[in-house]
C-alpha cells in the first residue's frame, strides 16, 4: 500500500490485478526522468473511486516495447480541479500534475529489469531464488510490496494478449478521430462463442395471472419480484461509480454476443454532443452555480455579522445589550442553518442534472467530460444512445418503490426530438433496468437480459400501456408493436398521443414546457420535473429550487393532505378531501356532514382513508359508517361539487402560509393529478387558485 498525499484516509493497492480494459484503449505516451533512467508511460483514465474525498487519481503504467508492463504509481488531484489538468485540445496535460505518487516497488532494479532489451526474448538460468522470467520478477516485486495481496501477475497478461501491441500516439500527432468516431456498428464486436440464450414465449394475460399467483414473498425477494409480484425477476450488479448505465448496456447486449465496453459507449454518446445540447448543460450549470455563489456571499456575511455580535458582547457589560444581542445571534444562527441546507439542496440539484462542470468551458471539454467516469448518464444520455442503438430502455425506479411511491416506479422516459420528429421508433431490443437515484442495475426476466418485444413479460407490458401510453409521457406511443397491442385491448393507439393544449385558459394558467404531477402517493424523491409523468426546460430547472428543498410538496398540493388546519364557515378542516366529503350531506344530512370536521371529536374528522370510506362507499372493511337512509344531496354532482372545491382549495392555500407559498414555489408549470393512482388530469382550479394569489 502507498498513501495518499492529498487525503490521510486513502491508500492505493500496489499489488492488484490490472485492468486488462486498459490494453484495449488508446494513449499519448510521456517520458519522465526515474533512477538514473528515461522510461515511457501512459496515463490510464481518470479513476473516480475517492471523490467523497475530493480526490481523483489517474493510474500510471510503464511501457515498454509498447507493451504495458505495469502500474507503477498513480497521479493525484483534487476533484475540484480536475478540468485543469486537460490542454485546449482535450488531452491530459501532464505537467498539471504535480510529481506521481510511485509505488514502492519501483526502485532502481525494478526499472533496469523493466526496461532491459533483452527483458522479453533473453533466456534466464533456473535459479530457486529469483523468478524465471523478467515479468515473473515485476510480479514477484509487487507481491513484496504487500505479501496480503494477490499479485499483479504481467505474464499472464501479455499471454492473453500476445499479439495485441497498444495503440500509442505521440502527443503533437493525437488523433481523436480514432476514439469518438463510431457508429452503433463500430460499438460491438461480435462474439461467435456465445452461447445464445432461449427464445421467451411470449406471455399472455393468463400467464400473468399463473405467475402472479404462484408467487411468493420473502424477505430473500428482489424488490422487483414484490413490485411485480413475480419471482421471475433478477438483478444484476454494475459498476459502483458513474459508469454504472453504460455497464448496464454492456452487460445486456453480452448475452447475445454483442461485445463492448463503456468506453466505447461514452464516446458513441460524445459524439453525437451538438452546440445546442452542450449550451443547455452549461445554461443550467451557470444558473445554479449562480446561485450557489449568491449564498456563498450571504454566508460569509452572516459570518462577519457575526464575529461582530462577538466582538460587541466582550465589550459590554449591560445585560440588556447582551441579551439583545445574544436574541439577534440566535436569529442569525438559524437563517444561516437555513441557507446552509439551502445551498446543499442547490449543490445537489446541480450535480444531479448536469454534473461536473467546473472549468468546462467549450463543448470539447465537455465532450471529453462524456467520456469519463465524472459524468453520469441523463435523459438526454438515455434517449441519445436509445436512438442510436435502436434500444429502448425500460427504467424502474427501486427508491419511488422504496418510499411507497408505487404510482412512480416505472419512468416513462423522455422523448428524444430526433425519434419524435421520425414520428416512428421500431427499437430492435428492450433493456429493462433498476434506479436507485444514484445506481443504476440491471433488471433480468427468467434469466434474460435483453428482449424483443414479444418477450417483454405481459404484465409489464400493461404497466407501460397504463403508465405511459394513456397520459401522454415519453416515446411509448410511436412504437408501433405497442399501439397494436392497445387495439388488442380495446384502447385507441393514439390516447397518449402528445397535443397542444386545447383549453384556451391554460396559456394564461400554465407553461406547456414544465409538467408537475402530484397525488396522495406522488414521488416524495424525484426532483421537480423529474418523476413519472413529469417533463421540465432545463433551462427552467434552477426556477425549482425551492420545490426540492420539501419531500412531500408533490403530496401536500393534494386534497388528502392532511398536515394543516383550515376553517370554513366556522368549522375547522383537516384536507381539502374532508371538506369535499363533507360538502355532499350539508343540506340533506348536516349533522352527518358535520363529522367530517375536527370539531366533532370523530375519527372521520382526522383519517382521510374513514372520511372518503364515509362518504363513498358507506363503510370500512364490515364497518358501517354511514346510515342506510343518508344520502348525498341531488345537486353536489350537477355543479355544486367544483364551487365546493374552490372554497376549500382558496381556505387551503390562503391560511396556510406554508402551503401558500409552496404552492407559488410551482410558478407556472402544469399542475396535473393522479387519478387512481394511474391516470393524471390537469388540475385548472389549482392552477387558477395559484394565479389569484400571483396576483395579489
Amino acid at each position: 500500500m502507498v498513501s495518499s498525499l492529498l487525503h490521510d484516509k486513502i491508500t492505493y493497492d500496489e499489488s492488484a490485478p490490472m485492468n486488462k480494459d486498459v490494453l484495449h484503449k488508446s494513449y499519448s505516451v510521456y517520458e519522465m526522468p526515474l533512477h538514473g533512467h528515461h522510461i515511457n508511460f501512459v496515463i490510464g483514465p481518470a479513476d473516480y473511486k475517492y471523490t467523497d474525498k475530493h480526490v481523483i487519481f489517474y493510474p500510471i503504467y510503464l511501457v515498454h516495447n509498447d507493451k504495458i508492463k505495469a502500474q507503477i504509481g498513480v497521479y493525484e488531484i483534487d476533484a475540484n480541479a480536475a478540468i485543469t489538468v486537460l490542454d485546449k485540445d482535450g488531452d491530459i496535460d501532464v505537467d498539471m500534475f504535480s510529481d506521481p505518487l510511485l509505488f514502492s516497488f519501483v526502485t532502481e532494479q525494478f526499472i533496469q529489469k523493466a526496461t532491459a532489451k533483452s527483458a522479453v526474448h533473453e533466456p534466464v538460468a533456473e535459479s530457486d531464488d529469483e523468478p524465471e522470467s523478467d515479468d515473473e520478477y515485476l510480479s514477484a516485486k509487487m507481491v513484496a510490496a504487500d505479501q496480503s495481496m494477490e499479485a499483479v501477475n504481467i505474464d499472464d497478461i501479455e499471454a492473453d494478449e500476445t499479439e495485441q501491441a497498444l495503440t500509442l500516439k505521440p502527443r503533437a500527432t493525437h488523433d481523436k478521430k480514432s476514439v469518438i468516431e463510431l457508429s452503433a456498428k463500430d460499438v460491438f464486436e461480435r462474439n461467435p462463442h456465445a452461447k445464445m440464450p432461449a427464445i421467451l414465449k411470449e406471455e399472455t394475460e393468463a400467464d400473468a395471472e399463473t405467475e402472479k399467483k404462484a408467487f411468493k414473498k420473502s424477505s430473500k425477494n428482489l424488490w422487483i419480484e414484490n413490485y411485480m409480484k413475480n419471482n421471475h425477476y433478477g438483478i444484476v450488479e454494475t459498476e459502483m461509480n458513474g459508469d454504472c448505465f453504460f455497464g448496464m448496456v454492456r452487460e445486456a447486449y453480452a448475452q447475445i454476443g454483442h461485445v463492448t465496453n463503456v468506453e466505447k459507449l461514452r464516446a458513441l454518446v460524445a459524439q453525437e454532443l451538438t452546440d445546442s445540447v452542450f449550451q443547455e448543460h452549461l445554461s443550467l450549470y451557470k444558473g445554479f452555480q449562480h446561485e450557489i455563489d449568491e449564498l456563498d456571499k450571504e454566508l460569509e456575511s452572516m459570518k462577519a455579522t457575526n464575529a461582530l455580535y462577538a466582538k460587541r458582547m466582550r465589550k459590554t457589560m449591560e445585560k440588556v445589550v447582551r441579551d439583545e444581542l445574544i436574541s439577534e445571534a440566535e436569529k442569525l444562527k438559524a437563517q444561516y442553518k437555513e441557507a446552509v441546507a439551502e445551498r446543499k439542496t442547490k449543490v445537489a440539484l446541480q450535480t444531479e442534472y448536469v454534473g461536473y462542470m467546473h472549468n468546462i468551458k467549450t463543448l470539447e471539454q465537455f465532450r471529453e467530460y462524456i467520456k469519463t467516469s465524472g459524468f453520469w448518464a441523463d435523459t438526454w444520455t438515455i434517449s441519445t444512445l436509445e436512438r442510436i442503438l435502436n434500444v429502448k430502455f425500460i427504467i424502474m425506479s427501486e427508491q419511488e418503490y422504496d418510499n411507497g411511491s408505487l404510482a412512480s416506479v416505472l419512468n416513462c422516459g423522455e422523448m428524444n426530438r430526433a425519434i419524435e420528429e421520425r414520428g416512428i421508433f421500431s427499437p430492435e431490443f428492450y433493456i429493462i433496468a433498476t434506479y436507485s437515484g444514484d445506481h443504476y442495475r440491471l433488471i433480468t426476466y427468467k434469466h434474460k437480459r435483453i428482449f424483443t418485444f414479444r418477450e417483454i413479460p405481459y404484465g409489464l407490458k400493461i404497466l407501460i400501456i397504463k403508465k405511459c401510453m394513456e397520459r401522454n409521457a415519453g416515446v411509448y406511443w410511436l412504437i408501433q408493436e405497442f399501439r397494436n397491442m392497445k387495439v388488442a385491448l380495446g384502447i385507441d393507439p393514439d390516447v397518449g398521443k402528445p397535443v397542444e393544449n386545447d383549453d384556451e385558459d391554460l396559456g394564461d394558467l400554465c407553461d406547456s414546457d414544465v409538467v408537475f404531477v402530484f397525488g396522495e402517493k406522488a414521488s416524495t424523491v424525484a426532483k421537480p420535473g423529474k418523476a413519472s409523468g413529469e417533463k421540465i426546460a432545463k433551462a427552467k430547472m434552477p426556477d425549482y429550487v425551492d420545490l426540492a428543498k420539501n419531500k412531500d410538496w408533490r403530496r401536500k398540493l393534494d386534497d388528502k393532505w392532511t398536515g394543516m388546519v383550515m376553517t370554513i364557515d366556522g368549522a375547522k378542516w383537516a384536507s381539502v378531501e374532508h371538506y369535499m366529503q363533507a360538502a355532499k350531506y350539508t343540506k340533506g344530512f348536516p349533522d352527518f356532514a358535520a363529522l367530517f370536521s375536527l370539531d366533532s371529536g370523530n375519527k372521520i374528522g382526522t383519517d382521510v382513508k374513514l372520511a372518503v370510506a364515509a362518504g363513498e362507499e358507506g363503510k370500512q372493511g364490515k364497518k358501517v359508517l354511514r346510515p342506510a337512509n343518508v344520502s348525498a344531496d341531488a345537486d353536489f354532482a350537477l355543479g355544486r361539487k367544483e364551487e365546493e372545491r374552490k372554497i376549500a382549495l382558496e381556505a387551503k392555500f390562503s391560511q396556510n402560509e406554508d402551503l401558500k407559498q409552496l404552492l407559488m414555489a410551482t410558478h407556472r408549470a402544469q399542475l396535473s393529478k393522479f387519478v387512481d393512482s394511474d391516470d393524471a388530469v390537469v388540475d385548472v382550479p389549482l392552477m387558477r387558485v395559484r394565479s389569484q394569489k400571483a396576483q395579489n
